[in-house]
């Protein structure tokens, strides 16, 4: 159990939605077990001591150093959009950069070409499965980014789809 103001272990995440969703999944179970979990989001003070942080990786950044330092365990969920956008993968290398972390777990519903070139390969174990997430043979998936001011947003991506073709889209925002 960590006694000082120090934290042992950050979950990474692209969202502010996806840090309040994992932060309370992780307090419904951290307590059975003793552990210590807060959050960095919308106008929430973060608490010392805490065993598990879960934060975006801009919200992680603005912790002190010496919080920061202490933090031996790191799990980059949705590592494939983290690791993907280069503004979250800058963030990502600050993080980590000069680290000897304990344990380092990417976990992701797809492997991209992103996430190969960021990992180190020869040092990554991957478990995979062959059913998770798998689609339909006939259905196409299509990933488009838009970076336009959000009056633009819907215009750019209806130039970019078949309009003869059913489709569905889904929206992101991305959360600093």
């Amino acid at each position: 159990r960590t006694v000082f103001n120090y934290i042992r272990a950050a979950v990474i995440l692209p969202t502010n939605e996806l840090v309040e969703q994992v932060y309370r999944t992780i307090k419904k179970v951290a307590h059975n077990v003793k552990l210590r979990v807060d959050k960095l989001g919308h106008g929430h003070q973060h608490r010392l001591p805490c065993d598990v942080i879960v934060g975006t990786p801009s919200k992680l950044l603005r912790l002190p150093f010496a919080q920061r330092r202490s933090i031996n365990h790191v799990v980059i969920d949705e590592s494939d959009t983290l690791l993907s956008d280069p503004e979250f993968k800058q963030q990502i290398d600050d993080l980590l950069k000069k680290r000897e972390l304990k344990s380092l777990i990417y976990c992701s519903a797809t492997i991209t070409d992103a996430m190969l070139k960021a990992v180190d390969t020869d040092n990554t174990v991957f478990i995979t499965t062959p059913q998770l997430h798998q689609t339909k043979p006939k259905v196409v998936v299509k990933t488009i980014v838009v970076r336009l001011p959000e009056e633009g947003r819907f215009q750019e991506i209806l130039k970019q789809i078949d309009p003869k073709e059913k489709t569905i889209i889904f929206c992101n925002s991305t959360a600093v």
